[in-house]
C-alpha cells in the first residue's frame, strides 16, 4: 500500500499541470526506495506506468462513450476524480456516487471509504468553490506556513475544515504538497502556489472573488 501511494504521488507530480517536480521530491523518492528495500529504478518505472495509465485513461474517457461497467477495481482513483469533478460547482463525492462505485467495481463501502479517506484531495462533504490547501510539512512550517494559515483564517473568518458562509472558500491543511524547496506552498483547487508571501495570498483571495463575480 505504501509503495502504491509513493508511486502514485510521484506520478501525480510528473503528470499534473502546474505541479512541479522539485529536487527534494526526487531525493525523498530515492530515500523511500531505500526504506522499502526496492530498487529505485523499479519505483521510477512503476510511477511512470501509473502516469502513463492516467494519461491514457483520461484521453480514452474524454474521447469515447465508455461505460462505467467497463472499469475495474484498479480504476478506483480515476472514478474518484471523475465523480468529484462531474460538475463545475461540485467538488466532493456524494453518498450515492460512492454507492455507484461499490456497485461498479464490486467493492464494499468500507473498502471504498478506506481508499477515499487516504487521499486528502477527495472529500465526502460539500466544499467551497475554491479549496485552499495549506502545506503543513516541516519545510513549510519553517517557511511560515502558520502565518499563511492565520492570515487566511482571519481574512475569511473560517478555521481548518470549514467553509465560508457564501460557499466560496474551504480551508484545509495537508501534510505535504511535494515541493519542499519552494516553501511555503498552498494549492487552490488543483493549482500549486509556492514561495508565498502574505501579500500574494491576499491577492489570490481577491482574484478568486473577482473571478466568481465576473
Amino acid at each position: 500500500m505504501l509503495t502504491d501511494h509513493i508511486c502514485t504521488s510521484f506520478a501525480y507530480h510528473t503528470f499534473t499541470p502546474g505541479v512541479s517536480l522539485s529536487a527534494d521530491t526526487i531525493v525523498n523518492f530515492i530515500n523511500y526506495s531505500k526504506i522499502l528495500k526496492l530498487n529505485v529504478t523499479i519505483l521510477l518505472f512503476a510511477a511512470e506506468v501509473i502516469r502513463h495509465t492516467i494519461h491514457q485513461k483520461e484521453f480514452y474517457m474524454d474521447n469515447t462513450n465508455v461505460s462505467l461497467v467497463e472499469l475495474h477495481r484498479d480504476d478506483i482513483l480515476y472514478l474518484f476524480h471523475s465523480m468529484q469533478n462531474r460538475e463545475i460547482t461540485k467538488n466532493y463525492i456524494t453518498a450515492n456516487e460512492r454507492k455507484e462505485i461499490t456497485q461498479t467495481l464490486g467493492l464494499s463501502i468500507a473498502e471504498v471509504d478506506g481508499v477515499l479517506s487516504f487521499y486528502h484531495l477527495f472529500s465526502t462533504s460539500p466544499r467551497g468553490r475554491y479549496v485552499l490547501r495549506i502545506c503543513d510539512s516541516l519545510s513549510c512550517r519553517i517557511g511560515n506556513s502558520l502565518d499563511v494559515y492565520g492570515f487566511i483564517s482571519k481574512e475569511l473568518g473560517i478555521k481548518r475544515g470549514e467553509t465560508t458562509k457564501d460557499g466560496l472558500f474551504t480551508l484545509e491543511i495537508v501534510n505535504c504538497l511535494g515541493s519542499c524547496d519552494t516553501a511555503p506552498n498552498m494549492m487552490i483547487n488543483d493549482k500549486l502556489y509556492s514561495n508565498l508571501t502574505l501579500d500574494e495570498v491576499d491577492a489570490l483571495i481577491i482574484s478568486c472573488r473577482k473571478e466568481e463575480t465576473a
